[in-house]
């Protein structure tokens, strides 16, 4: 992986074979695209949950329900 994404990988190399010492492989992510998308209100985080209340628990979503109010705020 560092010989072909090594200047777009935002590690430098003694960090990088420091962290895949001993390791059989590396593993990364390509993004293509980057989209700037607007914060998602606590009244649209209440549509999903009615009782999410910030910040004093955790609301594990799933991966349809945020894929969906992703979507809905990238076409606004």
């Amino acid at each position: 992986m560092w010989e072909d994404h090594f200047a777009s990988l935002g590690i430098d190399k003694e960090q990088y074979f420091e962290y895949y010492n001993n390791k059989n492989k590396a593993i990364g992510i390509e993004i293509d695209e980057i989209k700037e998308i607007n914060p998602i209100s606590l009244d649209n985080l209440r549509k999903i949950d009615p009782d999410f209340h910030p910040p004093q628990i955790y609301k594990y979503v799933s991966n349809i329900e945020i894929c969906r109010t992703i979507l809905e705020f990238v076409q606004k």
